[in-house]
């Protein structure tokens, strides 16, 4: 229960792992229905995994609340406006992408430019949006409509999931990965009708969208005959490489199909220091004029879901110039959860506030992070507390030292 981010700011055993366990246990026995009341407890839950690696007794708490959610929705069925959002827009091929691209055109009317970090403040008030200091602006171009590949009939040893904070919001992330991969002197397949990973969808119970998403996403890929499929985001990573073989478990065309798929899903960082031995490259870099002082924000779906601890930070150490400290406290949650960040905003601002108050006390250039999420939350938490120091993906810090 002490590990769990949400109890350790509200202090409520309703809201951390046990009680809601609690509450499930209760709702298969027969003994408590489901209602409003238990949905909202039931979304009181990050999915960072942090009780599920700590429990003695090997208890999957944060799988057990999702399959909660699912049995929810099953029952209840979604609500009217995450029905809309998975459904019609985040399934779907253009319409998404559509809709987007008309907010990208309109954001400078409704938004004036935070100049500090290329964020947005609203003009106006939007209640959806009440009580944000920051949000992220709409690429101009979306990464996919730049940089997508064309079909090859020839193999290729690594293919793209772009994820889709990077595709609409920040595809500097992504060019960086194809600068990484043009400085290896190795083409790299981008599919451009890759949809999102949908685990925002898996997240929230509803099982049918994620499982058309996986879907699509297999098809996609899985002729390119690649031996590896890149990924920037831990969340993403995560989702494709777990919850696909499962989701799609019980279906006699694509269980086959995503047991491959995931197979050859890897992190960027994994990929680098495991795959091309990264490291010796970055060693023989140009030192920068001055120390670039760095510190590394764990990904929860990282820590506890695939344990990838030491390839960011070995990375970085590899890079020439670079003062490189741990948080004094340890690892911890950020806060962000995907939908957890929307839902329940001001409780993901606290649990930031605990790792911002650690990072006020250290020398920083850069708070460096591997999940895209994670990126998004502390871009808005160094905006609103006032610090200095820049959020950038890890794919980001090696480009500055290619570029040179």
């Amino acid at each position: 229960m002490s590990v769990c981010p949400v109890y350790q700011v509200t202090g409520m055993e309703v809201y951390a792992p046990r009680g809601k366990l609690s509450l499930i246990e209760a709702n298969r026995e027969g003994r408590l229905p489901f209602s409003d009341r238990f949905a909202e407890l039931l979304s009181y839950c990050l999915l960072c995994g942090a009780c599920s690696n700590a429990c003695p007794a090997g208890v999957n708490a944060d799988a057990s609340i999702q399959e909660a959610r699912a049995r929810l929705v099953e029952e209840k069925g979604l609500p009217a406006g995450k029905r809309c959002f998975f459904h019609y827009l985040l399934d779907s091929e253009h319409l998404l992408p559509f809709i987007l691209k008309g907010g990208s055109l309109i954001q400078g009317l409704l938004c004036k430019r935070v100049p500090e970090d290329s964020g947005l403040h609203c003009r106006f008030p939007i209640p959806l949006l009440a009580g944000r200091s920051w949000l992220p602006a709409l690429a101009e171009k979306f990464f996919l409509e730049e940089n997508s590949s064309e079909e090859t009939s020839t193999s290729v040893k690594a293919a793209y999931f772009t994820g889709c904070v990077t595709n609409y919001l920040f595809p500097d992330v992504g060019k960086a990965i194809l600068n990484i991969f043009d400085f290896l002197g190795e083409p790299i397949y981008v599919p451009e009708k890759q949809k999102c990973c949908g685990f925002p969808a898996f997240a929230a119970g509803d099982e049918e969208t994620a499982q058309s998403l996986a879907r699509a996403n297999i098809s996609v890929f899985i002729d390119s005959r690649c031996d590896h499929i890149i990924t920037n985001c831990a969340s993403c990573s995560s989702h494709l490489r777990f919850n696909y073989p499962k989701l799609l478990a019980g279906d006699p065309v694509f269980a086959e199909k995503a047991a491959e798929f995931s197979a050859k899903v890897i992190d960027i960082s994994a990929f680098l220091f495991h795959e091309r031995d990264f490291p010796r490259y970055l060693y023989a870099l140009t030192v920068k004029d001055e120390i670039l002082k760095v510190r590394y924000h764990d990904p929860c779906h990282f820590r506890f879901k695939q344990n990838i601890i030491e390839e960011p930070r070995l990375l970085i150490r590899s890079l020439p110039g670079v003062d490189f400290r741990e948080f004094e406290d340890g690892p911890a949650c950020c806060g962000h959860g995907g939908l957890f960040n929307l839902t329940h905003y001001d409780l993901s601002c606290e649990i930031l506030a605990r790792r911002i108050m650690v990072l006020k006390d250290m020398d920083v250039d850069m708070l460096v992070t591997s999940c895209m999420g994670c990126l998004l939350q502390w871009k808005e938490g160094l905006s609103r507390h006032g610090l200095n120091a820049q959020a950038v993906h890890l794919v980001e810090l090696f480009d500055i030292f290619l570029s040179k």
